[in-house]
């Protein structure tokens, strides 16, 4: 075991007791010297306040720093700090312009003549691969009700439950395309949608027992969100797979 590895240890055992004042300096020393794990904890402190005075932009930036290292917990941590909105003053809208331009710029450069076409809000994309065409129309299905609310629990959860289908449906169809053409991509583009999709479950999850619907609600604009960024990478599989790159 590292001595990094014993200092992250040292500290766990200190959280684990709630011994936080002493924990966290622990979890700060691993964390600078590159342990994902202490980061993410690190990052956790500061969200909550513990062993050290609250702050969301100091959680925000270690969760990114472990995140950038693919710790899978801050990822989702990251995620849901955006939902909640702690401190952060981009909104959910703002990524997604900035989403719609790059993805107009890429379909202005590539006149769309695949074999499959759909019109998304950020304009016309279109797929060689049946798969990835399922991918691209569970998308399409998510604008539908990217920004669903109600009072009514059961229609929340109900809605909450198809959200989950599309999920695990564009993951059945990108894990289908990988076994075809696991030779032919590059790991690094099927690992950001691969990412992403996990990030999604996750955010889903967290509220898979929540019972204020103004929370539930909160859900489908992230995670359209989510699935909305991941186009230009899916775009890339499929023209990876067929040789067009």
């Amino acid at each position: 075991m590292s001595d990094i590895e014993k200092i992250n240890t040292l500290a766990n055992k200190h959280y684990e007791k709630e011994e936080y004042e002493k924990a966290f300096p622990l979890f700060m020393q691993a964390a600078e010297a590159g342990h994902s794990t202490a980061q993410s904890n690190l990052a956790l402190m500061y969200e909550n306040g513990m062993g050290t005075p609250q702050n969301y932009k100091k959680a925000i930036e270690w969760y990114s720093i472990a995140a950038e290292a693919g710790h899978s917990t801050a990822r989702c941590n990251l995620t849901l700090m955006y939902i909640e909105a702690k401190c952060v003053e981009e909104d959910i809208n703002t990524g997604m312009e900035w989403m719609k331009k790059a993805t107009v710029q890429s379909n202005e450069a590539n006149p769309i003549t695949r074999s499959y076409n759909y019109n998304l809000e950020t304009g016309t994309v279109g797929t060689d691969d049946e798969n990835i065409a399922n991918i691209l129309y569970n998308i399409n299905r998510m604008e539908m009700n990217k920004s669903f609310t109600s009072s009514n629990l059961d229609e929340s959860k109900e809605a909450l439950g198809n959200l989950y289908f599309i999920a695990t449906d564009a993951m059945v169809h990108l894990n289908r395309f990988l076994d075809i053409y696991e030779k032919k991509v590059k790991l690094e583009t099927s690992d950001t949608v691969v990412i992403a999709l996990d990030d999604a479950f996750c955010i889903i999850d967290a509220v898979a027992e929540e019972t204020d619907t103004a929370k539930i609600s909160v859900v489908f604009p992230a995670v359209y969100k989510i699935l909305l960024d991941i186009v230009p990478s899916v775009l890339e599989l499929d023209a990876q797979a067929v040789g067009r790159v």
